[in-house]
């Protein structure tokens, strides 16, 4: 069953840029950690926990926008979100002491915490079943090009222009989906001429979360989708310091490796409409779990043989990370539709927000933990990454027998 909204190209469109700026914001300004690091005297861990930090407030503002969206509308909640990120954006850029700076990074996850949760709200409102899942692949894409795209970038504006521009662009490509937005994104949310008090509204929702949680398929989505989700962080809060520091690699060479490990990523996402609609999600699973899998044991075997050099450690990491982020990409889209598609659209807001802060809120803890790891070679990234295919292949085993 289709909504009023289904033929609606923009939709999908405006979607894949929500995506894009929120994974922007987590990965533009990694090629200037070292920058950043130096110029406000952040240790290495310290500096690594700014993605944590960040992390933090787009898991916690997940479970306030899902239920005020389903009372006020998605819409406002959207514009207010993606404001307040741009708020912290401008303390940033004249951020002078760490703890300006962390706070900044707190007030942006806040903020652009309503992309995430509205985003999946407004595909729940708008498409059902397969179609549901096919359409969240727009997501997948954007996710594809803000991880991708955003620190090649960045990379290049702090090389030339400082490491505050990163944060001037981020500033200006929020104002500017907040323009888009406005213009062209109709209100899809449900039955929003029934107003309820603050109180009530908490109570219901506590009761809504109760319930969303005592479905089993809900929590293996959620613990699926949270240790794929963990590949992309293991890559975004170890890899800066460990190529740029460890083995002495340029930022500008370290954004234009992001390109390179997103290629795989957004053809996965490309070509998960197609696998889905043909095969179902079971399969689809089990290939992404397998291929992290995989990637994991191949980047820990290549502990073990010997180099002639920093460019030979990094195609050891390089190559099993493309293979990894094309086994997440199947897996990232796949559990949101599918932990979704049970819930009525009176639930769907609050469901995603479920989905999205449990989500984020798990994987910022994995972050914390990685941030106080030594990354001088790629043997604890690759234990993480063999950990998150097994782990995501047990959580949706039910699902990939099916």
């Amino acid at each position: 069953m289709h909504s009023k909204f289904s033929q609606n190209p923009r939709i999908p469109l405006l979607i894949m840029l929500m995506t894009i700026l929120g994974q922007a914001s987590i990965a533009l300004y990694l090629p200037a950690f070292l920058s950043i690091a130096q110029a406000l005297h952040f240790s290495p861990s310290t500096i690594k926990n700014t993605v944590t930090i960040f992390l933090l407030g787009f898991g916690l503002s997940q479970l306030i926008y899902g239920p005020l969206s389903d009372r006020y509308g998605r819409k406002p909640l959207l514009l207010v979100g993606i404001l307040i990120f741009c708020l912290g954006c401008v303390i940033n850029i004249f951020s002078k002491t760490s703890p300006v700076f962390l706070l900044a990074r707190l007030i942006q996850g806040l903020g652009v915490g309503a992309t995430l949760t509205n985003g999946r709200a407004i595909l729940k409102d708008c498409f059902s079943g397969r179609d549901l899942a096919s359409k969240a692949s727009y997501a997948s894409m954007g996710f594809a090009i803000g991880f991708g795209v955003s620190p090649f970038i960045g990379a290049y504006l702090s090389h030339y222009f400082g490491w505050r521009t990163d944060f001037v662009f981020l500033l200006l490509a929020g104002l500017c989906l907040v323009w888009m937005l406005a213009k062209f994104l109709p209100e899809t949310a449900p039955h929003l001429s029934v107003k309820t008090l603050i109180l009530p509204l908490i109570k219901n929702t506590l009761t809504d979360y109760r319930f969303i949680l005592s479905q089993l398929s809900f929590l293996q989505f959620l613990l699926g989708g949270v240790f794929a989700y963990t590949v992309f962080v293991a890559y975004n809060v170890m890899t800066p310091l460990l190529i740029q520091g460890a083995l002495g690699f340029s930022e500008n060479t370290y954004g234009q490796l992001a390109l390179l490990v997103a290629i795989p990523y957004y053809s996965a996402a490309s070509l998960n409409r197609k696998l889905v609609l043909k095969f179902g999600t079971g399969p689809v699973f089990a290939l992404g779990s397998v291929l992290i899998i995989l990637s994991g044991l191949l980047m820990l075997f290549s502990t073990w043989l010997h180099s002639n050099g920093p460019l030979i450690h990094l195609l050891y990491i390089l190559v099993p990370m493309m293979g990894a982020t094309f086994g997440q990409a199947l897996i990232f889209s796949n559990s949101i539709a599918g932990a979704l598609h049970p819930f009525s659209s009176e639930l769907s807001g609050k469901a995603s927000a479920l989905f999205s802060g449990l989500q984020i809120l798990l994987v910022s803890v994995f972050s914390a933990l990685m941030a106080w790891i030594p990354d001088h070679t790629q043997l604890p990234l690759a234990l993480i990454i063999l950990l998150a295919g097994l782990f995501s292949g047990l959580a949706l085993w039910t699902q990939i027998r099916q």
